[in-house]
C-alpha cells in the first residue's frame, strides 16, 4: 500500500490491450493469462536505491543491481544464477538497467536521487559512456527498437517529464511537458509509441506519446488507473500495475 497526493492506494498486476486506443479513448482486448506481468509498484519519485526487479534479455542473461560489494553496482548472470559478473566499477550507486534490443548493451542511471546521469555499457564491461551531463536527476532509460535513441525521465525543467536523446548524448528533446510526475517511459516494440506513467490529473494514469510528433493518447480506458507500464513483445498489450482506492478489489 502507498499514497499518491495523500490518497491511500492498492496495486495489482493487469494486462490490457492497447491497439484500440485513440485520442478519444480506449477499448481493451482479452488479457493473455500466460503473458508476464509487471511486479512492484513505483514509488512517488525515482529512487536509485529502490527495490528493482532483475531484467532478463531474450538471450538468457539477467542484468541486476546489487550492493553485495558496497555501493549498488550493475551485474550480469546466467538465468540459472551462475557466472555472476560485475560490470560497473567506481561509479555512484546505479539503478534501472535497460537492455538494448540487440542485447549487446545496457543503459542505466548512476547517482543520487537529486543528481543522476544515464550511462551505456557493453556486456564485457567495456565502452562505458556517460550520455547525460547536467545537475538534474535523469532516470529510467528506455531504448528505441533500432538502438539509436533513448527515452528517459528527468527533472531538469523543474518537474519530472519525458525526454529523448540520441545514444551519443546529442539531440536532447523534451517530449512530454506536463504538471506532476511523468516517468517510467517504455518504448513500444515497433518504435511508434512511448508508454509512460503520469500523475498530471492528480491520480496515476498511463499514456503514450509519439516519439517524433509528441502527440499523446491514453493507454487505459477510464476509470482504470495504472503505473509501471511494460509492453508485450508484439506491442499489442501492456502489462501494468492497476491502482485502486483502498478498500476496493485489486484487479
Amino acid at each position: 500500500m502507498r499514497t499518491v497526493h495523500g490518497r491511500r492506494l492498492l496495486s495489482g498486476a493487469l494486462l490490457v490491450g492497447v491497439l484500440g486506443c485513440t485520442a478519444l479513448g480506449c477499448t481493451t482486448s482479452t488479457p493473455d493469462p500466460q503473458a508476464s506481468q509487471q511486479g512492484s509498484p513505483q514509488q512517488g519519485s525515482p529512487q536509485p536505491g529502490s527495490p528493482q526487479s532483475p531484467t532478463m534479455h531474450a538471450g538468457g542473461l539477467i542484468a541486476f543491481v546489487s550492493d553485495r560489494e558496497g555501493a549498488e553496482a550493475l551485474y550480469l548472470m546466467q538465468a540459472d544464477g551462475s557466472n555472476v559478473r560485475r560490470l560497473t566499477e567506481e561509479l555512484p550507486p546505479v539503478s534501472h538497467p535497460a537492455w538494448s534490443a540487440d542485447g549487446r548493451r545496457l543503459a542505466f542511471n548512476a547517482g543520487s536521487p537529486t543528481a543522476s546521469d544515464i550511462y551505456l555499457i557493453s556486456l564485457d564491461g567495456t565502452g562505458l559512456t556517460q550520455i547525460t551531463r547536467d545537475a538534474a536527476a535523469n532516470f529510467y532509460p528506455s531504448w528505441s527498437p533500432d538502438g539509436r535513441r533513448l527515452a528517459f525521465s528527468s527533472n531538469r525543467d523543474g518537474d519530472w517529464d519525458i525526454f529523448v536523446l540520441d545514444v551519443d548524448g546529442s539531440n536532447v528533446r523534451q517530449l512530454v511537458n506536463s504538471p506532476g510526475l511523468d516517468d517510467k517511459p517504455q518504448w513500444s516494440p515497433d518504435g511508434s509509441r512511448i508508454g509512460f506513467a503520469t500523475t498530471r490529473s492528480g491520480a496515476p494514469e498511463l499514456r503514450a506519446v509519439d516519439p517524433d510528433t509528441g502527440v499523446e493518447q491514453p493507454l487505459l480506458p477510464q476509470p482504470l488507473r495504472g503505473i509501471n507500464p511494460a509492453w508485450t513483445s508484439d506491442g499489442s498489450q501492456l502489462a501494468y500495475n492497476v491502482v485502486t482506492p483502498a478498500g476496493s478489489t485489486s484487479r
